[in-house]
């Protein structure tokens, strides 16, 4: 118990990698695990919940996740492509998106930066014999309309 709150309160001075370390110590005075974790895979998998854990291993376990996930750094970078088919230049649509977003340790919380490329393209207009296009797009012809009585 005292090295899980010595591990608390130096993550709340500011020394979060030091506070990992006293958790991994905290683990094997605990009884969580034999020997002190050396790798993150090792520490990331004592963190996980057991159901025969007693109230002190449960506080060691959820509180070295907790601090493990906040100072951990990610990264996402994402791409979509969509569209539509339709009329070249109003409604044959294709679109490209892409995400990249990095979450990282800010002070005792989390900054995230996040930054979005978007390119839509409804193609060309399209034209007749003489190359040109009707851009009468979204007009209704007079002639065009029919009454009914």
């Amino acid at each position: 118990m005292v090295l899980r709150d010595a591990a608390a309160f130096q993550a709340q001075t500011g020394e979060p990698q030091r506070a990992l370390e006293t958790y991994k110590e905290a683990m094997v005075a605990a009884a969580i695990t034999p020997v002190r974790p050396q790798d993150n895979d090792t520490f990331t998998r004592l963190t996980r919940n057991d159901e025969k854990d007693d109230w002190l291993k449960r506080g060691v376990r959820s509180d070295a996740a907790e601090l493990y996930r906040q100072q951990d750094l990610n990264v996402t970078l994402a791409h979509d492509y969509w569209g539509s088919s339709g009329t070249g230049g109003y409604s044959d649509l294709k679109a490209h998106t892409t995400m990249l977003q990095v979450d990282a340790p800010w002070s005792d919380g989390r900054a995230f930066f996040r930054t979005d490329m978007v390119n839509m393209d409804v193609g060309r207009f399209s034209t007749d014999a003489d190359g040109k296009y009707d851009n009468n797009w979204g007009y209704l012809y007079a002639g065009e309309m029919q009454r009914t009585s």
